[in-house]
């Protein structure tokens, strides 16, 4: 338990966001800064137009390999029953 509760100290100390740059690439440290950018991106993100943006996605997966089969990949998103989680 000691090694698990030392590993997420850790983790916690390094998962820290200790700068961003905004827009023009200025680097922001200050908490209240970054804070203002992250939500000044956001917005501007939620306001972007509605486009449809599949064929851009079908032409990227075209390079990305298919390590999944059709099938197994059916096997894995059917829902599951009792008796599996049961017998599991």
């Amino acid at each position: 338990m000691k090694l698990f509760h030392h590993s997420t100290i850790k983790r916690r100390i390094h998962n820290n966001i200790t700068h961003i740059l905004n827009q023009q690439g200025v680097r922001l440290e200050n908490h209240g800064d970054m804070e203002k950018e992250l939500i000044r991106h956001f917005k501007s993100v939620h306001q972007e137009p509605s486009i449809n943006r599949k064929p851009a996605i079908d032409k990227i997966k075209k390079h990305i390999p298919k390590l999944i089969i059709d099938e197994h990949n059916h096997l894995l998103l059917h829902p599951v029953t009792l008796q599996e989680v049961e017998y599991a």
